[in-house]
């Protein structure tokens, strides 16, 4: 696990500063790619904050194709994946689906059941807001 730059790109993120966090992911990804293979619970969450990062930076087709599938991605890292997707949503509401708000009921579910709750307030934030976004006023209640 790539603990401590991970961390690092998570301030930068909720401090709005996606421009240094993306640098740095980046200069992770070099680092890694020097090291050889990478372990996907190193790989995954950078991949999916440098995603958001380029959704803050209004840079959506690249937060597309850095966004993995959410079939892809750990549980234990999907907030990630929903914080990328919320940005990205906020500009092109057609991708805000009853599908998307079926996976994320799952992550709610998810983190409910193995009592991660700090993840499952702001998981529920941010699906609240997709609920309401998408008219679904009785799923963000």
């Amino acid at each position: 696990y790539d603990g401590v730059p991970d961390m690092r790109i998570s301030i930068l993120l909720a401090l709005g500063r996606a421009q240094d966090a993306l640098a740095l992911v980046e200069q992770r990804e070099r680092d890694a790619a020097r090291e050889g293979a990478e372990w996907a619970n190193c790989s995954q969450p950078r991949r999916l904050q440098k995603a958001r990062a380029l959704a803050l930076l209004q840079r959506d087709v690249e937060a597309m194709e850095a966004l993995l599938p959410w079939r892809e991605v750990a549980p234990r890292y999907r907030l990630h994946w929903l914080r990328a997707v919320v940005v990205l949503v906020s500009r092109a509401p057609e991708r805000n689906s009853w599908d998307l708000g079926s996976r994320v009921q799952l992550m709610l579910d998810h983190y409910a059941q193995v009592g991660a709750h700090r993840m499952l307030i702001e998981a529920a934030e941010l699906a609240m807001q997709l609920a309401l976004q998408r008219g679904a006023v009785w799923t963000a209640r």
